[in-house]
């Protein structure tokens, strides 16, 4: 429901943060649906009854200004810093989101993090790595060097500090914040255990991660991916294996299938033995069900092997035999600051070892994946990417190029209609042969898009023609008429040269408590996506209810109204995105006063709407708390 940007000053290495606010060690953590949701954690220095801003527009620190806001929705002491956290929910696709964060004392700067995108059309950056224990100079100049790539998100393996004590978790916070951009952009992470977390209760009281056994999966671009977080301090069988083989059934939609955890099955230095309980338990699961990518982390040396199976037959070594067809790539395994050691344990599926401060850096898109890797210790040389230049080489990045190439790339064999194909390479226009003149695209297309108010609910009528089988169509909706997000789809599988109107409702939008809604159509079109005009609407200006008592302890409400005859009587209560947060029926009500008492205790604080209907009759009022 709330949404907002920091704005973090990266400084460089050991020099002291500069506090604003009563606030320091933020960062962005996703365990859920990031295009739509994100966790928003930072250390309370001091001040009482902090609170979130957030918008997608820029107020800077004038707090009061912003346009959403929420609560903490859990905080905990833990290695030294009073954590809190919020999880920010409901958000718009693809959107930035600046926010500030106000106590007692002060009000924080301005930061600001983007939420993903909802669809595979789009390619994401991602850097994968791990292990930044020790090296604080490595592991600062790696984080300053994440801020000036802009990945989308950070896969990062666990083993955060040596002691996971009270003196060193603070200043791998401090150190983090070189992850911000200098005009204030967060990056997310999505965090995996070490052994040097001892407890899974490290992750939970410092990321707030979903599960009280730290493994966990979620999509990346909608369907483009589905990474999984496992937890290789824990038996990788019995649950935890059960529970991936589950997921991995189900997420047969998931273009690309990664993984992430710490200690490497077989890792490529003699010093760490390998995980057979992994072997048996993960890495056949991998093969079935067609996990393209796996980074390891932990043995503190570097890696990339060409795609392998589990296998026992002639021809394989240490339980793995290549297979270019159907194999997965694994990658890894640290060095984001950890102690190096040797790459002194190869086998014939190695595809390069190294011994080197490093990450992965990927670019995924529904057609193939590119993974580099990265050597980190002259961040400071490198030049800064914009988010549009994400997908190029700034200048002064070390890309490592050993023998078998500095990019590896992994094609997707499965076809994919709803995108040009961007694997295949472009001809030369000498060496070309000119295939014969496409036939007339069929025409299919939006020549009509009217909204009106009619009662509660926005009445919408689609004027459209579909020559072809199978149109496929997407209504957005949008409050301020720039930020839209899809609420519902069609496809129109009927031919027709002639217009056809089709109709729909939108019973959410009168109860969002906004003045106006604007609604557009969008559908593909040789990959890319074309939309309708944008048509708009007023809505109601609702009141604010003004029966209710406020209960200075237990928030809760008193509604009072009256009837004529026996009636059945409904209270609804809606959020601010037009969803259904309680309901309660009162069957064949006697004529008279009545007085009924709601309980909103569990409410998040902000902004609703009333709604009390008794036969025909409606009554809305805004209710604030």
């Amino acid at each position: 429901m709330n949404m907002i940007g920091l704005r973090v000053f990266p400084f460089l290495f050991l020099l002291p943060i500069m506090v604003i606010g009563k606030t320091d060690k933020y960062r962005a953590i996703i365990t859920n649906d990031p295009s739509t949701t994100i966790t928003i954690a930072w250390n309370q220095v001091s001040g009482k009854n902090p609170t979130l801003y957030y918008d997608q527009t820029d107020f800077d620190r004038t707090w009061e200004s912003y346009g959403y806001s929420m609560q903490p929705h859990k905080s905990v002491e833990a290695k030294g810093m009073n954590n809190h956290f919020v999880e920010l929910t409901g958000l718009l696709p693809n959107t930035r989101y600046y926010f500030v964060i106000k106590d007692s004392d002060a009000t924080s700067r301005r930061l600001y993090f983007t939420t993903l995108p909802d669809h595979a059309y789009e390619r994401l950056s991602i850097i994968a790595g791990g292990d930044s224990r020790n090296n604080r100079a490595a592991r600062q100049s790696a984080n300053l060097l994440v801020s000036k790539l802009k990945p989308h998100v950070v896969l990062f393996g666990g083993d955060m500090t040596g002691g996971d004590n009270s003196r060193q978790w603070p200043q791998w916070m401090d150190d983090w914040q070189l992850t911000t951009t200098k005009d204030g952009r967060l990056t997310p992470i999505i965090p995996a255990r070490g052994n040097h977390e001892y407890s899974n209760q490290s992750l939970i009281d410092l990321f707030d991660v979903p599960s009280k056994d730290v493994y966990y999966a979620v999509n990346l671009g909608g369907n483009l991916i589905r990474s999984y977080t496992l937890n290789s301090l824990i038996s990788a069988g019995g649950d935890q294996a059960k529970w991936l083989k589950e997921d991995l059934q189900q997420s047969e939609a998931a273009i690309w299938k990664f993984a992430q955890y710490h200690y490497p099955i077989r890792p490529h230095t003699a010093k760490k033995r390998s995980r057979e309980n992994q072997w048996n338990s993960w890495a056949g699961l991998f093969y079935e069900y067609g996990v393209d990518l796996v980074v390891e982390c932990d043995a503190h040396t570097v890696k990339t092997t060409w795609p392998v199976r589990p296998s026992k037959e002639n021809g394989s070594e240490e339980g793995f035999i290549r297979d270019d067809e159907n194999g997965t790539i694994y990658i890894g395994e640290g060095c984001w600051g950890a102690p190096l050691r040797p790459n002194n344990k190869d086998r014939g599926w190695t595809r390069a070892s190294g011994s080197f401060n490093q990450f992965k850096w990927l670019y995924v898109d529904a057609h193939k994946i590119e993974i580099r890797t990265v050597k980190t210790d002259n961040a400071a040389e490198v030049s800064e990417l914009y988010e549009d230049q994400r997908f190029y080489s700034p200048e002064g990045i070390n890309i490592w190029k050993p023998s078998s190439g500095d990019v590896i790339t992994i094609f997707n064999n499965k076809p994919i209609a709803i995108l040009p194909d961007l694997a295949q390479p472009i001809q030369p226009v000498a060496e070309a042969i000119l295939p014969p003149p496409p036939p007339p695209k069929p025409k299919n297309e939006v020549t009509d898009l009217l909204a009106q108010l009619k009662g509660d609910t926005v009445h919408l009528e689609l004027e459209i023609i579909n020559e072809s089988d199978n149109l496929q169509l997407e209504l957005q909706r949008s409050s301020n008429g720039e930020f839209f997000k899809t609420i519902d789809t069609l496809l129109i599988s009927e031919p027709s040269k002639d217009p056809k109107s089709i109709g729909l409702k939108d019973a959410k939008a009168a109860y969002m408590n906004q003045p106006e809604m604007f609604y557009r159509v969008k559908q593909i079109v040789d990959g890319e996506a074309v939309f309708s005009a944008i048509k708009s609407v007023e809505l109601a200006s609702w009141e604010n209810y003004d029966l209710i008592d406020i209960h200075p302890v237990y928030k809760v409400y008193r509604f009072e109204y009256e009837l004529k005859q026996i009636t059945d009587v409904s209270i609804k209560i809606f959020n601010d995105n037009g969803e259904e947060e309680l309901l309660n029926s009162f069957d064949k009500q006697a004529p008279g006063k009545h007085t009924k008492i709601i309980n909103v205790g569990e409410f998040e604080p902000g902004t609703y709407l009333v709604k009390i209907q008794n036969g025909d009759r409606v009554l809305v009022r805004r209710m604030t708390l």
